[in-house]
């Protein structure tokens, strides 16, 4: 019998009529109604339910009544009865382990009662209360068609099952039915009491979910919470009659409040299955034990609940019950039902510690030293009580259950003082290496708190060189101050220390000021570089007392755009800034800068000026493309004591410039403000990265640095949790939405935030990743998440190159897109362009060799490096070099510059390639095969059910007679109107040639075979703008074929099949489809839509394998897929 839905019970009726008059069945009771002129038959049935521990197997159990005709012409029923309830109970008893956590209604469901009714021809009716189970006969049927209806009651004699189906009765004819009986549809009640300690939780919020299958949640409990008695807090809630039958995940947690009642730390919380039977009530009780908070945390929960799992903690005796918080303890919890369990080894397990979730997989590893929460000490687990919980469901969602684990952490953690570090390395207007000591003999480096009180040897210079740190600094925000004399201008930034992390703020660049002198009593205007300028209006100066200026004024000054190289380095106070929302409050938004100016006011002695109260200055910046620039860009200044930018007034767009009035001198920034992460004021694109070492693990806490620039600037630092992850967004200039080759290029790197045992700590390698507009969806959202994986290594020298290209600076890797060489004018001999190469790593690096290469290995003639060329960085050295070409085809092309070094990841190449002086950009065809693996067919068919109808389990009576002379009735007729039981048969082989696409129906039912093939990427240079895309097809299609992408291995095996045929995507064609072929001779073409163009898009940057499947577009023809007939064209430009 096939499988039915979570919330059946299924039984099997097998009903047989005969022309007979016989006495009735003993114990039962019966009313029947039925006419005794008309031809008439009898109804023999036995019932077995399925509710034992079996219910769920595989194989499903049916029931078969036979009937063997005595040489008298009597029929007997020589089948045994069904499965007595007792021995399915003690097997279900078997499997429920310590540990399991469902909770179901008070419902004895041993079914010692059924009532079986029918209505039948002539107003014929029946009804027949059936105590226990066995071989039933109902006499004297009418023929014709009746209505038989079976309902189950409990022990108590409440019914909560039915089933009905019409059966037709025809004399001296045997009649097969199966009557399915489903819990009945409707509402049930539920209720919970919890307790937890007072002291976890001083101001409990408390919160409760229950979330079904579907997804629908119940969230709006009544709870009261009161005292249970003087040590314990106790919240309850009920629904009476106001939940739907079915399984359901119950999530309870309580969090410790601050003043405005804002959850700040999870102290106590649990996750388990519940079920609800209508006109049942189910009740939960639990006493939690919990952590004391001293952080925050964000809570998700994510649970898909289907049907009851004997799910239990395996070995839960060997786990410790409570470990020290700074011991090496290390353990991995395993959950799963018993082997005897159709389901053993095939649950999807997710993972719950006090009621957050923070594992989906098989097992859960318990390491004392990295805890999953949000709130740690130091990294480490809190101590206090702690309890596991794991929520299991089957693939098909048909099954689930839970189990729990709780371990106490104990320590004394309340004395230890929390701290953090900080480091740094100070570089001078934009260096390429460490400044000397006679250059930095008044340097100073602050760390203030937010008062703008300094904290008195907090930071120090570590040499005399630039290096500066500090350790032992208690936890919280700080802001970080950084002067050199009158001739440069002050950097200052926020700042945060963590518990036992290591903030490394990297290279900051200090930047001298241009000095002019200027009269007080005039009117001047100070042109800056990078093509800024300010106008000071007459006698527009004051001291710092307030008083009026007039005599000469010392105006240092300084502007820096995003086309400079380390932009990043010398920007100050971060890409946040201070805005205010609709109702005039304070809001921290992201901000991204398209450049900034600095003056700083003196008089001749060296005292500090500034703008006269009532006067204002007027400051102007070139804009890099006025056509896209926005008509009117934020202005903000730098606060001195926070360190953050402060929006204050706008700039307006005049001609190439943005014009702006300012009342004041610091810093000021032009900058546009995206809002709150994911506000619509930006395009964002999100990203998901992962940092792992040398060996694949993941390594958790790392710090992951963006730095990013082009025509605009942005940078930020996350942090991954415990497993090495971490999702993030980053934003985009909006007035890329009007220019479709903007694009912005990230450096990213990582390092460790928490030393090792050893006190190393591992950092990587800077990687690069550059977005055009189309790796977004518009200003109003985001499009796909982005993968890119970060490895860390122990401290080692690298290579990092950054290229000028067309003005602006881009980071290059041996995969990138070719750095444009561009002819100044048709009559130019030659041309350069600026190549930034770069040693971040921890030790020095030796550059041996620059040979120009053709893309096929031979020499490249017309390629050279002008001036110097270094064979020696430093860590953290940098040194810019000019790559000349004087060749004589300006016509693409191509080289390589390969630069040999001892950075351990390899030979540096950077891709070259020659542009005429009007060509706007390169735009190219890539033509791809399909690989030779990841490919062939995987389909499935609906054949009857191999497994029914008999029973495994049907004890058999060796002791039971049997007649040697009962003969067969080959003439007896089958119910055609009874169903068939039926199973999907899946198969999957592997092909290079080609395979089949084909679906329609049968007499058992529906088959569909599809085709499954891909393409590796790789070859498509990174940090490209994918144009078009399509796959060509030179072999003829006989019926139309969608395209979806596919999750195929490259190996495809029946095993997996049922797997493998399930396509990435299940959310329907609008989501889903990548584009149709249609049928035809070849060549045949498939433009890929949208949703295909992101897919190629997303190969690309992740270097992934792109994966497709082939499915045929209607049930009838079908098509054969070759391979070899294959290409996919990808046009891409840059």
């Amino acid at each position: 019998m096939k499988r039915k839905g979570i919330l059946q019970f299924i039984y099997a009726l097998m009903i047989s009529i005969v022309v007979t008059a016989c006495g009735g069945g003993g114990g039962d009771s019966s009313n029947q109604s039925v006419s005794d002129t008309s031809a008439k038959g009898t109804l023999n049935l036995v019932l077995k339910d399925e509710t034992n521990s079996r219910q769920f197997e595989s194989s499903p159990v049916e029931v078969t009544q036979g009937l063997s005709r005595s040489s008298n012409g009597v029929f007997k029923n020589t089948t045994a009865s069904s499965l007595d309830y007792a021995e399915g109970q003690s097997r279900n008893g078997d499997l429920s382990p310590k540990g399991a956590t469902t909770n179901e209604p008070a419902l004895d469901l041993k079914l010692d009662k059924f009532t079986i009714s029918g209505v039948g021809p002539e107003g014929a009716t029946f009804t027949v209360d059936v105590n226990g189970r066995g071989g039933r006969q109902i006499q004297g049927l009418l023929n014709g068609e009746w209505t038989i209806t079976v309902s189950a009651k409990d022990g108590s004699g409440k019914e909560f099952a039915r089933g009905q189906q019409n059966v037709f009765v025809r004399a001296d004819e045997t009649t097969a039915a199966i009557i399915n009986l489903s819990l009945e549809e409707g509402n049930g009640s539920f209720d919970f009491e919890v307790s937890w300690p007072k002291n976890i939780a001083l101001n409990p919020v408390v919160t409760a979910e229950l979330q079904s299958s579907n997804g629908v949640s119940l969230s709006g409990f009544d709870i009261t919470i009161s005292e249970k008695d003087e040590n314990n807090w106790v919240a309850r809630a009920s629904l009476n009659d106001q939940v739907a039958s079915g399984y359901y995940a119950l999530v309870f947690t309580v969090h410790d409040g601050n003043s405005s009642g804002e959850k700040v730390h999870l102290a106590a919380g649990f996750a388990e299955t519940v079920r609800v039977i209508k006109g049942n009530q189910t009740s939960v009780s639990q006493a939690l034990k919990g952590v004391k908070g001293i952080g925050s945390i964000d809570l998700g929960i994510e649970l898909d609940i289907n049907d009851n799992l004997p799910l239990a903690i395996l070995d839960s005796e060997t786990y410790p019950q409570h470990f020290a918080f700074d011991s090496i303890t290390e353990f991995t919890v395993s959950a799963d039902v018993s082997e005897d369990d159709a389901d053993f080894g095939n649950i999807i397990k997710t993972w719950y510690l006090n009621g957050q979730m923070v594992e989906v997989g098989p097992t859960f590893t318990i390491n004392a030293a990295t805890s999953p929460l949000s709130t740690t000490y130091n990294g480490r687990y809190i101590s206090g009580h702690y309890r596991l919980d794991v929520a299991g469901v089957t693939p098909t969602g048909e099954r689930s259950g839970s189990a729990s684990y709780e371990f106490l952490v104990t320590g004394d953690q309340v004395a230890a003082v929390q701290q953090g570090s900080i480091n740094g390395q100070v570089f001078l207007n934009f260096a390429t290496t460490k400044p000397s000591s006679y250059q930095l003999s008044a340097l100073e480096v602050k760390l203030k708190n937010v008062d703008g009180t300094e904290v008195q040897g907090a930071v120090l210079l570590q040499n005399d060189t630039g290096l500066f740190g500090g350790e032992n600094i208690a936890i919280g925000d700080y802001v970080l101050e950084i002067s050199l004399g009158n001739g440069y201008l002050p950097y200052s930034t926020p700042i945060k220390i963590e518990a036992g992390q290591l903030n490394d703020l990297g290279i900051v660049q200090l930047m001298n000021g241009t000095q002019t002198n200027i009269s007080s009593t005039q009117a001047s205007t100070v042109t800056l570089d990078e093509k800024a300028s300010i106008k000071f209006p007459i006698n527009a100066f004051k001291k710092a007392d307030g008083s009026v200026y007039t005599g000469n004024v010392n105006v240092s000054h300084r502007a820096m755009n995003p086309s400079d190289a380390a932009f990043v380095e010398a920007f100050p106070g971060g890409f946040t800034g201070i805005s205010t929302d609709a109702d005039g409050q304070p809001l921290e938004v992201d901000i991204i800068s398209f450049g900034v100016i600095g003056a700083k006011l003196t008089d001749d002695n060296g005292n500090p000026l500034n703008i006269a109260d009532g006067k204002t200055a007027t400051i102007s910046i070139d804009v890099a493309n006025p056509e896209t620039a926005p008509l009117t860009m934020p202005l903000w200044h730098l606060d001195p004591v926070t360190g953050k930018w402060v929006e204050e007034g706008e700039a307006t767009l005049q001609g190439d410039k943005y014009v702006g009035e300012v009342s004041h001198f610091s810093w000021w920034n032009f900058d546009y403000s995206c809002g709150v992460t994911d506000s619509g004021r930006c395009p964002w694109i999100r990203v998901q990265f992962e940092a792992i070492d040398l060996q694949g693990n993941g390594v958790p806490y790392a710090k992951i640095k963006l730095e990013g620039s082009t025509n605009f600037a942005y940078s930020k630092t996350v942090t991954t949790d415990y497993l090495g992850r971490v999702n993030t967004k980053v934003p985009f200039s909006p007035q890329a939405t009007e220019d479709e080759w903007e694009f912005i290029s990230y450096t990213v790197s990582a390092q460790q935030a928490k030393p090792n045992a050893n006190g190393s700590l591992l950092s990587s390698k800077p990687t690069s990743m550059q977005f055009y507009l189309d790796h977004t969806d518009g200003v109003a959202g985001y499009g796909k998440r982005y993968a890119k994986t970060i490895v860390l290594g122990e401290d080692a020298p690298y290579l990092t190159v950054k290229a000028l290209d067309d003005a602006e600076w881009r980071a290059v890797e041996n995969s990138s897109a070719p750095v444009k060489v561009r002819r100044p004018n048709d009559s130019a001999a030659s041309a350069e362009t600026s190549v930034l190469i770069k040693n971040p790593g921890k030790a020095d690096l030796n550059i041996s060799s620059y040979d120009f290469k053709n893309t096929d290995g031979s020499q490249a003639s017309g390629w050279s490096i002008s001036g110097y060329q270094p064979n020696f960085l430093t860590a953290s050295g940098s040194q810019q070099i000019q790559v000349k070409y004087q060749g004589s085809n300006w016509e693409l092309d191509r080289a390589e510059l390969v630069i040999v070094s001892d950075d351990p990841t390899g030979d540096t190449k950077i891709p070259l390639v020659t542009v005429a002086p009007n060509q706007a950009g390169v735009v190219e065809t890539i033509t791809l095969n399909p690989m030779q693996t990841f490919s062939g067919q995987v389909g499935y068919s609906t054949i009857r059910d191999p497994y029914s109808p008999t029973d495994p389990y049907a004890p058999t009576d060796p002791y039971a007679p049997t007649d040697p002379y009962a003969p067969t009735d080959p003439y007896a007729p089958t119910d055609p109107y009874a169903p068939v039981p039926t199973v999907k048969s899946y198969h999957a082989y592997n092909s290079t040639w080609g395979a089949s696409v084909y679906k329609g129906n049968n007499a058992n039912g529906p088959y569909e075979y599809r085709a499954y093939f891909a393409f590796d990427l790789s070859t498509v240079p990174e940090g490209v703008r994918i144009i078009n895309a399509k796959l060509v097809n030179k072999y003829r299609i006989n019926s139309a074929v969608k395209l979806y992408e596919g999750k195929q291995s490259e190996s495809l095996n029946t095993d997996n099949a049922e797997e493998e045929f399930r396509l990435a995507c299940q959310f329907g064609d609008t989501t889903c489809l990548l584009g149709q072929l249609s049928s035809g001779n070849a060549p045949l073409e498939l433009n890929f839509n949208k949703i295909g163009l992101d897919e190629v898009r997303e190969a690309v940057l992740d270097g992934s394998i792109l994966k497709f499947a082939a499915v045929a577009e209607s049930n009838s023809g079908s098509s054969y897929i070759r391979f070899r007939d294959l290409e996919l064209v990808v046009e891409f430009g840059y």
